[in-house]
C-alpha cells in the first residue's frame, strides 16, 4: 500500500531533516511520480506531501531544496486536486515569498552587476527560482 509512505513524505516538513535528505525525499517522490500516474494521484489528493510538507520546502532557506520543491511542484501541478490541496496548504504565499526574496536580492545589485551578468551567459540558461515560481503562480491562479 502506498501508504507506507508517510513515514518518507513526512520528513520533508521534519525540523530534524537536513536540507540533503529533503533534497533526497522530493527527488524519490519526484520519480515515483514521474514513473506512476496513480502514485502521483495519491500524493496530491490523500498523503500529507502537498497539505503539509510542500508549502514549506518552498520557504526553505536552502536554495536547493527551494529549486527541488518548485521543480517538484510543476511535476504535480497538473494533477487533480493540486490547485486546491496547494492553495489552502499557503502554498500561493510561498510561491509569493520567493519572488518577494528575488525582488530584495535584485534590489541589492547595481546596473553594473545586472549588466555583468548578461554579458557573461551564454546560450539559454536553466531556470531560476523567479521562473518557475512565475510559472506556477500563472498555472494556479490562471494568469
Amino acid at each position: 500500500r502506498v501508504a507506507a509512505l508517510e513515514p518518507l513524505i513526512s520528513l520533508m516538513y521534519a525540523d530534524s531533516a537536513s536540507a540533503g535528505l529533503r533534497r533526497l525525499v522530493v527527488d524519490v517522490l519526484g520519480g515515483l511520480s514521474a514513473a506512476s500516474p496513480q502514485f502521483k494521484e495519491w500524493l496530491v489528493q490523500e498523503s500529507t506531501c502537498v497539505k503539509q510538507g510542500l508549502p514549506g520546502l518552498l520557504r526553505a532557506g536552502d536554495a536547493d531544496v527551494r529549486m527541488a520543491a518548485l521543480e517538484f511542484a510543476g511535476l504535480l501541478a497538473e494533477t487533480p486536486g493540486f490547485r486546491e490541496a496547494f492553495q489552502g496548504a499557503g502554498g500561493i504565499g510561498a510561491l509569493e515569498s520567493i519572488l518577494e526574496r528575488d525582488q530584495q536580492q535584485k534590489a541589492g545589485t547595481g546596473p553594473m552587476a545586472a549588466l555583468m551578468a548578461g554579458a557573461f551567459s551564454q546560450g539559454r540558461r536553466p531556470p531560476n527560482e523567479r521562473n518557475m515560481a512565475q510559472y506556477l503562480l500563472s498555472k494556479l491562479l490562471m494568469i
